[in-house]
């Protein structure tokens, strides 16, 4: 039985990497595929078990030239959403009975070893684990009367990946929703399971568009 498994969402097609045939997970940093160097990471942790990607079928031969390094690395395919590939992920995966699950972008290249820890050891008491990293920048919004106002950065944070659960809960929660998220760590906080949380870093960072290759 796996203790923990890795869910890496590898399926979207990257619609704002413009001008680009190729999904941003699979263009190259450092001579290699995006992808790669996150798969390298989860698969060579010591506390995970197994890792599973989450894939689009169309991208097929750029998952299997990655896949070639990681021959025990299992697949799944993607659905419309990243919900639908979440859950179609965390369907796959039900079969090996895992404990708990870790869920990352695969467009989050850089993750490191002290963050992967991390997550995996405060799930021992935790329901779910976010992580989570001020605002650094100086943020506005537009208020009801057009007006260009300072929103105050004090208590804001962005959350990164990956993001820890008990399997069975975001298991569960995944089969009893419908509507899309850009995160899974919102349905256990929308739930008030016991959430705790990490210190993300500034070197996790998103691949968005083409500049941050």
């Amino acid at each position: 039985m796996s203790k923990t498994i890795a869910l890496i969402v590898a399926s979207g097609n990257s619609s704002r990497f413009a001008n680009s045939n190729i999904a941003k997970v699979y263009q190259k940093v450092k001579g290699k595929e995006v992808l790669y160097h996150v798969l390298k990471r989860f698969t060579a942790h010591h506390l995970v078990d197994e890792v599973c990607i989450v894939v689009n079928p169309e991208h097929e031969k750029h998952y299997q030239t990655v896949l070639n390094n990681f021959s025990s690395t299992k697949i799944t395919f993607g659905g419309n959403t990243r919900k639908e590939s979440v859950k179609n992920g965390l369907d796959f995966i039900a079969k090996f009975k895992p404990q708990n699950v870790i869920i990352h972008d695969a467009a989050r290249p850089f993750v490191s070893k002290r963050l992967i820890t991390d997550v995996i050891v405060a799930l021992k008491t935790s329901d779910a684990v976010d992580v989570l990293i001020p605002v650094v920048d100086t943020l506005k919004k537009f208020n009801k009367n057009n007006e260009l106002v300072v929103v105050p950065r004090d208590s804001l944070y962005q959350t990164q990946t990956p993001q820890g659960f008990k399997f069975k809960i975001i298991y569960e929660l995944h089969q009893s929703i419908t509507q899309n998220l850009t995160d899974d760590i919102s349905l256990a906080i929308e739930k008030r399971l016991i959430v705790s949380y990490v210190k993300g870093e500034a070197s996790n960072y998103k691949i968005t568009f083409k500049e941050d290759i």
